[in-house]
Order: structure tokens, then C-alpha cells, then sequence
């Protein structure tokens, strides 16, 4: 018989042997998984932070509309690989 709760059932099968635990394979992506979510951090602290300063240089005319697309292709590169590794790292796949 299983318990009417959820959560107490998750917790039972968590303490059984054998139950879920944090393998090496899921180990392996937290480093970079914790890499991409502090670049992506504190890209987004710095786009705030000299936000007037990036819209006075950028005001300047010319080539310098690129300094906030290339704020934002950093971002989302960041953004993206750690979106890819936090799934990756709760062992969610999408189907082929």
C-alpha cells in the first residue's frame, strides 16, 4: 500500500535502498551548471549596473549600436547552455 501523500511517499522511496541519489554522471554537470548560471548572473548585474553609461556610448552614432547586441548574444549563449545543463542535470531529455 502506498501513502495518500505524495510527498511521503517520494520521502519513503527516497530513504530505501537504492533509491535516488546524486551519481557521478550528475555531478559532472553542476560545475559548469553553476559556471553559466554565475556568467549569466552577473552579465545581467553589469547590463544594469552601467546601464546609463551603455546608453550614453551607444547614443554616440555609428558601429557602437553593436555594444548592446553583443551584450545580448553573451547573455543568451550563457543563458542557453545553462538552461541545457540544469535539464541535463535533472536527467530530463527530450524525445528524439
Amino acid at each position: 500500500m502506498f501513502p495518500a501523500n505524495p510527498l511521503v511517499a517520494t520521502s519513503i522511496a527516497l530513504a530505501q535502498p537504492g533509491g535516488w541519489s546524486m551519481s557521478d554522471k550528475n555531478n559532472k554537470y553542476l560545475n559548469s551548471l553553476l559556471g553559466f548560471g554565475g556568467l549569466t548572473a552577473g552579465l545581467d548585474f553589469l547590463l544594469l549596473y552601467f546601464e546609463d553609461e551603455i546608453v550614453e556610448s551607444t547614443s554616440k552614432g555609428g558601429w557602437t549600436f553593436l555594444i548592446p547586441v553583443a551584450i545580448a548574444f553573451a547573455i543568451s549563449y550563457g543563458h542557453g547552455n545553462f538552461t541545457a545543463l540544469f535539464w541535463d542535470w535533472l536527467g530530463i531529455k527530450a524525445k528524439h
